[in-house]
C-alpha cells in the first residue's frame, strides 16, 4: 500500500501573480507549437517532432521577452 502526503501551499499576491503570468507563458508556448506542428503537417504533409520544436524555443523568446521568464526546462516540458 503507497501513502501519499499531501502538502498544502499558501503563496502571496505576488507569488500567485507571477505563477500565473508563467503559465500563460506555457501556455503560450503550448498553443503555438502545436499550431507549428499542425501547419508542417498541412502545409508541408510531414510530423514535426519534438526535437524540431524544441530547437524554436530561441526564435520565440527573441519575439517574446516574456519567455525568458520561465525556465527553459519548463518551456522545453510544455514542447
Amino acid at each position: 500500500m503507497r501513502i501519499i502526503k499531501v502538502i498544502r501551499i499558501y503563496v502571496t499576491k505576488g507569488q500567485r501573480r507571477i505563477l500565473e503570468q508563467q503559465l500563460e507563458e506555457c501556455r503560450w508556448v503550448y498553443n503555438e507549437t502545436l499550431a507549428f506542428r499542425k501547419r508542417a503537417y498541412e502545409q508541408e504533409q510531414r510530423t514535426a517532432n519534438w526535437y524540431e520544436t524544441k530547437r524554436i524555443l530561441p526564435d520565440w523568446k527573441d519575439t517574446r521577452p516574456s519567455l525568458k521568464l520561465v525556465h527553459s526546462q519548463v518551456l522545453q516540458n510544455v514542447t
